[in-house]
């Protein structure tokens, strides 16, 4: 007898995508698998519907309470699922689990008033992943390894009905998709059209082709100058992008959509565009980002709320043309001043992780040694034989950013013996760079809900010093 599974990815069109592998990965001959989504996911449908069969919510919903999609919940409950897979963290989606009656929920469950994370991955996602700065393990990796799955699907090509080879073409198609949803993460008009004029120039053979919903029609034809303008949905999209040779986005769906079906993709990323995070998945793509301490910003900042924001002005358009056509040939993407170039990659236990190419900002080690600090407390289900780590040469800056955050972190285990209000600020007030702030916030936001409540602080204290020895060694 088939086991009967429910998987809730109740969020936009772009984090449906993310979750695709985790899907992917759930569909096996043994399970009958549905999915559940919200109205705002409907463009993924067809891209979806290959791995499970589909049911949405009658209205996009994201408070608190499931009773006003509770005829919805109902009907679901009546398919008697075996288990929930909820893939969407929010309180919203673990009462609409406990709604159904499912006794097994992986992922954020309900139980009662109490919420419970029923897999370590998930507590990473708590614990980190609103920290656009510190989250350091791509949320398409946790979502996998949530469900007991490294990230693979060889199928997922010839699943979604496109070509499982890129043919061969005398003018090879370079996509590009200018419009994102959030301001702080798009660049100006003005410099995708320079990008088109660069690209022309290096590339005249190619065929630059704009992406675009429907909705997005004029505003991007105002943008393409020379280049064409295909308006199309993302099934549509993903057949283009199949053939691509190259995909330059700001943080948007097709980042992800374009890393699915193989597409190599330049990523511009700018705003809280966190890279790590949610920047495209697999070997080889590239991303660029302002070289400034603040990059990735969190959501609000004052920079945000004026007409100048400096990590969107430093990503040039030459630069990028460069790096792009370095991409599309297989050549070397070479950062431009004021900018960081990351190439895309695995590490040894399969896991995707970014290196820099060229310069290497102060805060590499470190984040290496957190994801490493992280890592060791969530089981991993690895694609091939883990390698050990290539050695790395570590730069004079990044030493001293280790050694500042390790004797910050000394001070904040200091301040999570005593909970004393003013020694936590006295905390925060000697340290500078926003990375080693970034992590202080992430640990203080933790033992504030541990003392909510009225659990222990001896665990993180033990894990903080942990994480403070980790760095020392290395500095």
């Amino acid at each position: 007898m088939s086991e009967r599974a429910l998987v809730l990815s109740l969020l936009r069109a772009g984090d449906a995508l993310v979750h695709l592998p985790a899907i992917a990965a759930l569909a096996r001959p043994e399970r009958e698998l549905h999915l559940l989504l919200q109205p705002a996911s409907r463009p993924v449908a067809e891209l979806l519907a290959p791995y499970a069969t589909l049911h949405f919510l009658p209205a996009n919903h994201a408070g608190d309470d499931p009773a006003p999609v509770a005829a919805a919940l109902d009907a679901l409950a009546a398919e008697r699922f075996d288990v929930v897979f909820n893939l969407t963290h929010r309180t919203f989606a673990a009462r609409l689990a406990a709604r159904l009656g499912v006794a097994r929920v992986v992922g954020l469950a309900a139980v009662g008033d109490r919420f419970t994370m029923t897999t370590p991955w998930f507590d990473y996602l708590n614990d980190w992943g609103c920290h656009a700065m510190t989250s350091v393990i791509h949320y398409g990796d946790v979502y996998c390894q949530a469900v007991g799955a490294p990230w693979t699907d060889p199928a997922l090509r010839e699943r979604l009905g496109l070509p499982t080879e890129r043919a061969a073409s005398e003018r090879p198609l370079v996509a590009l998709q200018a419009t994102t949803s959030e301001a702080k993460k798009s660049w100006p008009p003005a410099r995708w059209r320079a990008l088109v004029v660069e690209l022309r120039r290096r590339l005249p053979e190619a065929r630059l082709v704009f992406l675009a919903a429907p909705s997005e029609r004029e505003a991007v034809q105002a943008i393409a100058g020379e280049a064409e303008v295909a308006v199309c949905s993302l099934r549509e999209a993903a057949a283009l992008l199949a053939e691509a040779r190259l995909l330059v986005t700001g943080d948007t769906a097709l980042v992800h959509l374009g890393a699915l079906v193989g597409a190599p993709v330049l990523l511009l990323s700018m705003g809280s565009s966190a890279f790590r995070e949610l920047g495209p998945h697999g070997d080889g793509h590239v991303v660029l980002q302002a070289d400034l301490p603040c990059a990735p910003c969190a959501h609000d900042p004052g920079c945000l709320l004026g007409a100048d924001h400096p990590c969107v002005r430093e990503i040039d358009p030459a630069a990028a043309a460069f790096a792009a056509v370095a991409l599309a040939t297989g050549g070397e993407p070479p950062a431009g001043r004021g900018m960081i170039a990351w190439r895309a990659g695995r590490d040894g236990r399969g896991l995707l992780a970014f290196s820099p190419l060229g310069p290497r900002p102060v805060e590499t080690a470190a984040i290496a040694r957190l994801r490493e600090h992280l890592l060791a407390a969530l089981p991993v289900e690895v694609t091939g034989s883990p390698a050990a780590p290539t050695p790395e040469a570590v730069t004079d800056g990044e030493r001293a950013t280790m050694a500042a955050l390790a004797g910050a972190l000394g001070a904040l285990g200091g301040w999570l013996g005593s909970g004393d209000r003013v020694a936590l600020e006295a905390v925060f007030a000697k340290v500078e760079q926003p990375f080693c702030l970034e992590v202080l916030r992430a640990f203080a936001l933790r033992a504030r809900t541990a003392r909510e409540r009225g659990g222990s602080l001896e665990p993180l204290r033990a894990e903080v010093a942990r994480l403070e020895r980790r760095l020392r060694a290395a500095a």
